[in-house]
């Protein structure tokens, strides 16, 4: 876990921010020891999301863009990926739905994978001599380089 050294490298939290977020991340390692079940991950997931949420509404910061403030405002990604020649080129099935930003369905099914390992997954890429990036953003707090290198 690596959002409160990040989030303290770049002054988004302090001393008593940090000791809360320590406390957080003592939850949910406590409720990842809990997992025997994808509910059981579903809950793990959702205490565990507390702590970038701690951070980002403490301190206002956009999670994938610690520099700047708020959300991101996605009107043009919008339109251009609900643009029925992009969507072609991108060999989207015509009976899909329009893209969105949210869908609460796929959240919730990814809630139940999103906290598990997947590093057996690049182990076998990487046996496979298969060319990969792995790439983070400077300023991203939700994939933060200091884990990747950890990792």
């Amino acid at each position: 876990m690596t959002y409160k050294e990040f989030a303290f490298q770049h002054g988004l939290i302090n001393g008593p921010d940090a000791a809360e977020v320590e406390k957080l991340e003592q939850e949910c390692l406590d409720a990842l020891e809990e997992t025997t079940s994808v509910e059981a991950w579903r809950r793990a997931n959702d205490v565990c999301s507390r702590i970038e949420d701690h951070i980002v509404n403490n301190s206002r910061v956009n999670m994938y863009d610690v520099r700047l403030y708020g959300d991101y405002d996605n009107v043009v990604l919008t339109q251009y990926l609900r643009d029925p020649e992009v969507r072609a080129a991108m060999n989207v099935d015509p009976r899909a739905a329009p893209w969105s930003e949210d869908n609460a369905a796929i959240a919730y099914i990814l809630a139940g994978w999103e906290q598990r390992s997947a590093s057996h997954l690049y182990t076998q890429l990487l046996h496979n001599s298969t060319r990969t990036l792995l790439y983070n953003g400077m300023y991203d707090m939700d994939c933060n380089m200091i884990g990747t290198a950890r990792w």
